[in-house]
């Protein structure tokens, strides 16, 4: 009988115990683009201990300019792979300093899809100091719920500057609108509001989001990226889940004790 409670408290708690797990890491350098092509350094390690599958490299560039993805295929535990990304111009563009993004994406044995993004500069012949910044709050969500993403912007221009703010996600996150246009007075704050709903995001996980924010002004353009965590927490079933398996852990170690008492007694 004894067994068969040990056997109940084993199947409750299987879904608390934890597994194998990949870490994906993706390093790439600032790109510098003085002509019309470039080549810039890729790297992606895995350091988890389960080997990552349908690795590819995605990168989101600005309007003008252009890289190929790149599929890297299976990713063992504890490597590391290295390549180049060639970067072109196809379109014309402002000198100046931009933002750009690299969505990493990959699988897990059972197929499931994870990816993370990560934001670079790209300077087109030569690179420009904006005057605009920003902070992005931190922000949680549920499995199944949604929450908003606040962005403080700050013109510490003697101008005026119609600022377009890019919100950057991983596919397991999406939201309502992914661009704004906000006009910042000289010396004012102004707060973007971006709504992020779960897409797919596993309750445990955090995610790196960053958003552009990109204005021109005589013949440059000119940008700055700034980033925020977003952390998605168990439903609150998940946490009495894990409760009701602690209590029931303390009440059959107590049952077990009282067992081996009653019989230690029956024999003497």
């Amino acid at each position: 009988m004894l067994k068969r409670y040990f056997l109940l408290f084993s199947i409750l708690l299987s879904s608390i115990a934890c597994g194998s797990y990949i870490s994906m890491t993706t390093v790439v350098n600032n790109v510098f683009l003085r002509e019309n092509l470039t080549s810039v350094n890729v790297s992606v390690m895995n350091s988890g201990d389960e080997a990552a599958y349908n690795v590819k490299i995605s990168p989101i560039l600005p309007r003008g300019f252009k890289a190929d993805e790149i599929f890297v295929g299976t990713l063992e535990p504890n490597t590391r792979v290295e390549f180049k990304m060639n970067v072109s111009l196809i379109a014309p563009a402002k000198r100046g300093t931009y933002t750009m993004g690299i969505l990493t994406y990959y699988e897990d044995a059972n197929g499931y899809p994870f990816s993370s993004i990560s934001p670079n500069y790209l300077i087109y012949k030569e690179a420009s100091s904006p005057r605009i910044f920003g902070r992005m709050e931190h922000a949680k969500l549920t499995e199944e719920g949604s929450t908003v993403l606040k962005l403080k912007l700050l013109n510490k221009d003697s101008r005026e500057h119609e600022i377009k703010v890019t919100l950057f996600l991983p596919n397991e996150l999406i939201t309502d609108a992914e661009n704004k246009t906000m006009l910042l007075p000289p010396y004012s704050e102004r707060v973007a509001e971006f709504r992020v709903s779960n897409f797919g995001a596993l309750a445990g996980s955090t995610y790196v989001v960053f958003a552009s924010l990109d204005y021109e002004d005589n013949e440059t353009h000119y940008s700055r990226f700034v980033t925020a965590l977003i952390t998605v927490e168990r439903e609150e079933r998940s946490s009495l889940l894990i409760a009701i398996a602690v209590v029931l852990c303390i009440v059959l170690v107590g049952v077990n004790i009282v067992y081996k008492f009653r019989r230690g007694g029956e024999r003497k």
